[in-house]
């Protein structure tokens, strides 16, 4: 049986430069196996502003029943293999329906926010 689970997603990407195509994420419809651990959800950004980094805010179920939880969260692939970057945030015990993570690069570099690329200059 499938069931839908994600039901909320907060993200903000920090952007270099205000411009009219901010970068947009579009989470669309995520649906998890029961019973089946270890699934993987990912997150495509489009729009190509500058970024140097990101902050997730997010909730898997309903916020009442135990299950499902998340993990892990990880920010390896796409923009954030392009340079040295840092991740803070943390899986609270008891509260693993929810997640609070956030990423920047560590040096000052922007990254379109459409994939791996140069810094812009």
């Amino acid at each position: 049986m499938r069931t839908p689970w994600l039901m909320g997603l907060v993200a903000g990407l920090w952007m270099a430069s205000q411009s009219i195509a901010s970068p947009l994420i579009d989470v669309g419809t995520i649906i998890l196996q029961a019973n089946k651990p270890g699934q993987t959800a990912v997150l495509l950004v489009s729009g190509g502003d500058a970024v140097t980094g990101f902050n997730l805010r997010a909730q898997i179920g309903d916020g009442v029943n135990p299950s499902p939880v998340f993990r892990s969260i990880s920010f390896a692939g796409g923009i954030w293999d392009a340079y040295p970057s840092t991740t803070t945030g943390e899986l609270v015990a008891g509260f693993e329906q929810y997640a609070q993570f956030s990423v920047a690069f560590n040096t000052n570099v922007t990254v379109p926010a459409s994939g791996i690329s140069r810094p812009l200059q």
